[in-house]
């Protein structure tokens, strides 16, 4: 293993030296991104872990295989061993199996990978114009009106009645402008990128990899492979960025909300009986703020269409990849996750990632190193199943079935949520207040607290010393008097 060290540090890009008993694991990023991004995470993990952490740098923009050859190069001149597990983010977990077809590989964990295709690939370029032809149909509606050149109707737009119109306006060009630039920045490469076709659903690339007898490969050499899957926060809202920009998703949606309730105003005011119904330059403003409105009214569902073909939002995505193509196929085992979107996976969910090396690909914990704080009764052990008298849950933490396919977390957004295998199956339906924390109390009451302390949901259960909550695997979290008698549950039927 010293020599795996002293070699993978030139050829793989090891976070540093291994030591004898670490187990080396790899680390791939995406499209349009690089083994940095990695950085952070794996470093943290190969502190509480024993692995010695390599982050190679990819030809992300080429086919699968060719980014799959460039790494068995990698490992050949590494001198990987046999039992080398591979971690991989968005293409990277597609990459990792193709990587298996060419030498051993110990373990695969993908997170976020479009294993059933993205949509988006498809899909982006027409997103793109509807947001830049958004964008354009405004500046033009700017110039009727007088705000970008001096017309008959400059003084009514720059007048104190449309102070708050001008103000919702001019945020909603930025949001249109953030959207443009952030598809540009982030997602844009992937349209002429060599890879894009490996992407598209139903593509040979992935038709191999899913087909009967790579899957029947897959499980006899990797037994050990899991998907972690995603659905990101309130997906279908400020969808577009979710994508690029994550944290501008809520002020995007309210920008946009505000911006149509101006353009209302605008069509309003230009409208019969301030106009006559014949003038011409007015009519043609409100055509255009019609315009702008109706496309504004899909803003997310147009999002959704690129990244679903649903443009109900029906379909949850982590923001770039649907849900349901995230799961791992085969007999591989899969843990869903709700919150982070597609570009903070490989941050935020460092604590999750350790939890499934540990319980799921079989690593070990290095010594002295502190455990994974998913479990809030004892932050050093692995996340709990149960909930008893006095312990909390705190904005993001969460309590798990035994299978792994269950979990009730407690929120950044204040809203408790219990999570399964297709997504969201119960909540407090507290989303929207300041999070607090979720409690088991003495008296055998689940509450949700406001970060004010103040109780805003609760099972109403009280009187019960020595009550206790279970995530089971059946996919219900249930309340248990000491005597083990159900006193309240949900979802209910």
């Amino acid at each position: 293993m010293r020599r795996i060290a002293l070699v993978a540090a030139l050829a793989l890009g090891f976070v540093q030296p291994a030591q004898a008993q670490d187990r080396l694991t790899v680390f791939l990023h995406g499209f349009n991104s690089n083994a940095g991004t990695w950085w952070g995470t794996a470093t943290r993990l190969q502190g509480r872990l024993q692995i010695a952490a390599a982050l190679p740098e990819l030809p992300w923009h080429v086919p699968f295989d060719a980014q799959a050859n460039h790494l068995n190069n990698l490992a050949n001149s590494a001198g990987a061993p046999a039992d080398t597990v591979i971690v991989g983010h968005s293409n990277g977990g597609l990459v990792a199996r193709q990587l298996s077809t060419k030498r051993p590989v110990g373990g695969i964990v993908s997170l976020g990978s479009a294993h059933l295709g993205a949509p988006l690939a498809h899909n982006i370029q027409g997103a793109a114009f509807h947001y830049l032809n958004t964008g354009q149909q405004l500046s033009t509606l700017l110039w009727l009106l007088g705000a970008s050149h001096t017309n008959q109707y400059s003084g009514i737009w720059f007048s104190s009645r449309m102070t708050l119109v001008r103000a919702a306006v001019a945020t909603l060009g930025a949001v249109l402008a953030h959207t443009v630039n952030d598809i540009a920045v982030n997602i844009w490469p992937i349209v002429t990128a060599p890879v894009l076709a490996d992407m598209k659903p139903g593509s040979a690339a992935l038709a191999s990899l899913n087909s009967g007898g790579n899957l029947g490969r897959e499980s006899a050499a990797v037994p050990r492979r899991v998907g972690m899957v995603f659905t990101a926060r309130d997906w279908w809202l400020g969808a577009p960025f979710v994508a690029g920009a994550p944290d501008k998703q809520y002020w995007g949606h309210g920008a946009v909300v505000e911006g149509i309730r101006g353009l209302e105003a605008i069509r309003a005011y230009f409208d019969y009986p301030n106009f006559a119904p014949w003038d011409g330059v007015a009519q043609n403003i409100r055509i255009q703020a019609s315009m702008i409105i109706s496309n504004l009214l899909v803003y997310n569902s147009v999002w959704c269409f690129a990244t679903t073909y649903d443009p109900s939002c029906s379909i949850s995505t982590d923001g770039v990849v649907p849900t349901p193509s995230q799961y791992f196929p085969g007999n591989a085992q899969n843990v869903g996750f709700y919150g982070p979107a597609h570009m903070l996976q490989k941050d935020a969910s460092a604590d999750a990632l350790y939890d499934v090396l540990i319980n799921r690909i079989g690593l070990r914990a290095r010594s002295g190193a502190p455990g994974n704080p998913g479990n809030p009764g004892n932050p050093g052990s692995p996340p709990a199943s149960t909930l008893s008298g006095g312990e909390r849950l705190y904005p993001d933490q969460f309590v798990r079935s035994p299978n792994g396919a269950y979990f009730l977390t407690y929120q950044m957004d204040g809203n408790l949520v219990l999570y399964g295998p297709e997504g969201a199956v119960w909540s407090s339906s507290t989303h929207g207040s300041s999070p607090g924390f979720a409690t088991m109390q003495g008296d055998g009451n689940l509450v949700v607290y406001r970060s004010d302390g103040v109780p805003i949901w609760a099972t109403d259960t009280p009187d019960i010393p020595g009550a206790e909550l279970r995530v089971q695997d059946d996919g219900y979290i249930v309340l248990y008097d000491s005597g083990n008698n159900v006193i309240w549950y949900a979802p209910n039927p």
